[in-house]
């Protein structure tokens, strides 16, 4: 996914294997270091690998915020796979982690994230520049608070 540029419009560029192998090794960090990451997602019925959904830590204009990060291969959007995934992680941060708030960021343009944002019960927070290998990217900023 991460190398397949259609997957990766809203990025910078995409990615070598040497740089999903990075990927994989910040994986591994954020589980040492904090004891989430993203999980791999595969299909019950075929054990199909469809792409990964966890916890990750994002900076947000010098905030480090917890966020639900997701990428589902292509072959598979559109299906309610990467909003099933982030419910069972906002669940898991709220329930077992008992984080305050998390957040999901996107690119401006990448509606389809927006969507899953709002179906996690994510409200709109704000618009920012989100600055990428040099690059500044205008981002969207959701975020939802824990109640009770």
């Amino acid at each position: 996914m991460l190398s397949d540029p259609e997957h990766m419009r809203y990025f910078p560029r995409t990615h070598s294997l040497d740089e999903a192998r990075g990927w994989i090794n910040w994986q591994l960090n954020l589980y040492r270091d904090h004891g989430f990451g993203l999980w791999m997602l595969e299909l019950k019925e075929t054990d199909e690998l469809v792409g990964q959904c966890g916890l990750t830590i994002q900076d947000v204009e010098g905030v480090d915020e917890i966020e639900i990060g997701y990428h589902i291969s292509k072959l598979y959007w559109r299906q309610g796979l990467a909003s099933e995934a982030a419910c069972a992680c906002r669940d898991y941060a709220f329930d077992v982690l008992e984080l305050k708030r998390i957040v999901i960021t996107t690119a401006q343009d990448n509606l389809p994230s927006q969507g899953v944002a709002g179906k996690v019960g994510m409200s709109f927070a704000k618009d920012y520049i989100k600055v990428r290998e040099g690059k500044e990217i205008p981002h969207r900023l959701f975020t939802l608070e824990r109640t009770g």
